[in-house]
């Protein structure tokens, strides 16, 4: 598989070679958050480093830093280098790159899809992504499958054109999904009410000082 720092340096040549003339960082770092999102800023300083990209201070209130590739700099290998093909252990660098691609578009058609039904679990209101999956209201899920409506990403790039039904999905966390077996909604939102003591009770005093 294809070093990071490797796959960066060809994204930023390949953008600073287009751009023909220096370019804002801000505004580098703007589109290298939507080409390649998965991917750390810190990739894209080691990648500046290895290719030998050059930093300049704009003079200016702004105080902006434009980036250069470096007078010495070989456009024709550079090109030579991305043409040439690498051999992977299962399969060409193309695929791989296709691979990461088809990761990123899943990933925003998750987010897109969990977000158009609430972007939340309905049961304890956790918002957090990786834990929201979508849940049959009817539990009929498996049923939903073996007549071939689709499962998984095919469902949720069906389910995005779609106008929302919130009669047929919801979005539960993990948790809430895996109490859902056993429990209806309303009690499962019942289980995450919290807890409040009457004026006149008498509970532990959990203050460490006293």
């Amino acid at each position: 598989m294809e070093n990071p720092v490797d796959t960066v340096a060809k994204w930023l040549a390949d953008y600073l070679i287009v751009a023909a003339e220096p370019t804002d960082s801000k505004t580098i770092k703007n589109s290298f958050k939507q080409d390649l999102p998965e991917i750390s800023w810190r990739t894209l300083e080691r990648a500046k480093t290895k290719i030998g990209v050059k930093t300049v201070r704009k003079l200016g209130k702004d105080h902006e830093t434009l980036w250069a590739l470096s007078d010495n700099f070989d456009v024709a290998e550079f090109k030579k280098q991305l043409e040439a093909p690498i051999v992977q252990k299962n399969c060409s660098v193309q695929e791989g790159r296709q691979r990461s691609i088809n990761r990123i578009l899943s990933h925003l058609v998750r987010k897109e899809l969990i977000q158009r039904y609430g972007g939340k679990c309905v049961g304890c209101n956790n918002s957090h992504l990786d834990f929201l999956e979508l849940d049959h209201v009817k539990g009929d899920g498996a049923q939903h499958r073996k007549q071939k409506n689709g499962s998984g990403q095919s469902l949720y790039r069906k389910l995005l054109i779609e106008p929302c039904q919130p009669d047929k999905y919801q979005i539960l966390c993990k948790i809430c999904n895996w109490m859902a077996r056993w429990m209806t909604i309303e009690e499962i939102q019942a289980s995450f009410k919290p807890v409040r003591f009457p004026e006149n009770s008498i509970h532990i005093n959990r203050n460490l000082d006293s």
